[in-house]
């Protein structure tokens, strides 16, 4: 760009000139440029020390925006000129007759000036060569943000060469940690149960049942890890709100994690908050981002650390804490931390933490919620502080949250939490179980038996639809997916029967479909509730005795009832 600029003002407008270009922090950058017998001559120069004499005509032209024409050049000028440049400046050694200066741009960005002089003491400029010298100001402004633009694309570019890599790494280390998680717990689960086999006393026995229903949980949890997080990301999840107290909110939480923190010999504690008021938000939801933060403190503190959850309210807002003294987070790790896959190291290599997304579905759960999590570490083995903010709610609405209606987060404490009292529930009730999976649908059936009913098995829906014109039913528990012909089409054709023949009979769809319009699909269909596999053997005894209690008469225009499963 300045050769350019260089021969189309040299010899025309002049003996000698420069391009002064502005850079960060108030610096200069001159170019100096003359005619001399081998040529054209391109030099990088010292700039002067303009910005603290304030004298020198550049100043006038980048503020003002407009060149300037000096012809001639008198005495009083050239002392000026020449005191600004400082002694170095090549200038001392010219005869400076006539100069000319012109902004390199316009307005707001004037990136620099373009100097003109005749230097033998003789020429002088005329009117039009300022509209000259302008307009080669205006082809060096067009051609330095042209040079500006190509390296801000290629510095984007690289910028999303190496955020692709680091994608693309994440996801290869993911699907590795996937991998090693998975082989894990299959691995327990086939040791357990080969030991199982052969077990001869009750101890045994119970540690072998323990152990595969952990590993199964384990599993679950990495489903509804994906699951949660694809949701937050294609905008699916839904938030349904309400008043959320969160005294409650926390208490609950904790409760709910302490069973773990005592196995381990952590030391969960909560510091006295007094009122923190209540949020409006989804509390199921809220639970959920809590429980995940207790439990990676939970798996990042050793025996004899400590956890603690605290909270502060301030006039709009209010915080809720959960600091460990455990593992730490390294300081380059810090920044991506809430990132997905983020959290995943190289599997193998660490005790086992999950998937690396729990972190990555708190943040978006409480982004839907208008507030931010903030996470901060010392470093490595000096704990780690994670702060939720989240908005106040209008403190004139009563709180209408009941914290013992949330569920904890899946797979914190499921495994461990006290089995739920459902004992003879369906007691004297007809139950069809329809799944094409054999050992699925003998273990629907044993644990529907196990609770009182009277339990018929089918294959496939059109087994199931025989066995329902033979005989009253009080409720069916069948699957979607199955072959030749799904769940769908089955309820359709149930609700079509007469209500003598088992129209109104109460119907639970249980699928591995887990998206909010696979939920919206079973219902429209016909089914009374959808719960996803895998599901905890209490919420299907559940299910079947409030579809079965409902009054036979609506069921042909089912109403919209709340999944009990997680969604």
């Amino acid at each position: 760009m300045v050769q350019t600029v260089a021969r189309a003002a040299l010899p025309e407008l002049g003996t000698y000139g420069f391009i002064d270009l502005k850079r960060g922090g108030g610096r200069m950058e001159r170019f100096a440029f003359h005619t001399s017998d081998a040529g054209l001559a391109i030099e990088a120069v010292a700039p002067p020390v303009i910005w603290n004499t304030g004298l020198h005509p550049m100043l006038d032209v980048i503020r003002g925006g407009a060149g300037r024409r000096i012809s001639p050049v008198d005495e009083r000028e050239r002392t000026r000129l020449l005191d600004a440049e400082g002694t170095a400046s090549a200038l001392h050694n010219q005869k400076l007759s006539s100069l000319i200066v012109v902004p390199i741009g316009q307005g707001d960005r004037v990136l620099g000036t373009l100097t003109v002089c005749y230097a033998d003491g003789e020429r002088e400029h005329e009117a039009g060569d300022l509209t000259l010298a302008e307009d080669l100001a205006r082809v060096a402004a067009f051609a330095i943000e042209n040079v500006e633009l190509r390296h801000q694309a290629h510095a984007r570019a690289c910028e999303l060469v190496e955020e692709r890599a680091r994608q693309e790494a994440g996801c290869r280390n993911f699907l590795s940690t996937l991998s090693h998680e998975l082989r894990a717990s299959l691995a327990a689960m086939l040791l357990w149960e080969k030991i199982l086999r052969g077990a001869s006393d009750e101890t045994t026995r119970n540690r072998a049942l323990d152990a595969i229903h952990q590993s199964t949980v384990a599993q679950s949890k990495m489903v509804e890890e994906i699951t949660d997080l694809s949701r937050c990301v294609n905008g699916n999840l839904e938030i349904e709100r309400s008043i959320v107290a969160l005294d409650r909110l926390i208490e609950a939480a904790i409760q709910g994690a302490t069973p773990g923190a005592t196995d381990k010999g952590v030391a969960l504690t909560a510091e006295p908050t007094g009122t923190l008021g209540s949020v409006r938000g989804d509390a199921t939801r809220l639970r959920q981002a809590l429980d995940i933060l207790l439990s990676h403190a939970l798996v990042s503190t050793g025996n004899g650390g400590r956890i603690r959850v605290a909270g502060v309210r301030g006039e709009a807002r209010v915080q809720i804490i959960v600091a460990d003294t455990g593992s730490g987070i390294a300081a380059a790790r810090l920044p991506h931390v809430f990132a997905p896959f983020g959290a995943t190291g190289e599997p193998g290599l660490q005790a086992p933490v999950g998937l690396g997304l729990g972190l990555a579905v708190v943040s978006r759960l409480v982004v839907l919620h208008g507030g931010t999590v903030t996470a901060t570490s010392e470093g490595e083995g000096r704990g780690s502080t994670f702060t939720i903010t989240l908005p106040l709610a209008d403190a004139a609405v009563v709180p209408v949250f009941n914290p013992e209606s949330v569920p904890s987060a899946p797979g914190l404490e499921r495994g461990r939490r006290a089995p739920a009292r459902t004992g003879r529930m369906l007691k004297g009730l007809r139950v069809l179980v329809v799944d094409d999976e054999p050992r699925v649908r003998e273990a629907i059936a044993l644990v529907l038996r196990d609770a009182g009913s009277k339990v018929t098995a089918a294959a496939s829906a059109a087994e199931a639809f025989a066995a329902l014109r033979d005989g009253r039913w009080d409720a069916i528990v069948s699957d979607i997916g199955m072959p030749e012909e799904d769940g769908y089409s089955l309820i359709r054709r149930v609700r079509g029967l007469p209500v003598e023949a088992g129209q109104g009979v109460g119907a639970v769809a249980l699928t591995g479909c887990a998206r909010p319009q696979d939920q919206s699909r079973a219902i429209e269909a016909g089914f009374n509730l959808h719960l996803t596999k895998p599901v905890e053997a209490s919420d299907l005894i559940r299910a079947v005795a409030t579809v079965a209690a409902r009054p036979r008469a609506a069921a042909s225009t089912p109403p919209r009832v709340a999944n009990l499963g997680r969604s």
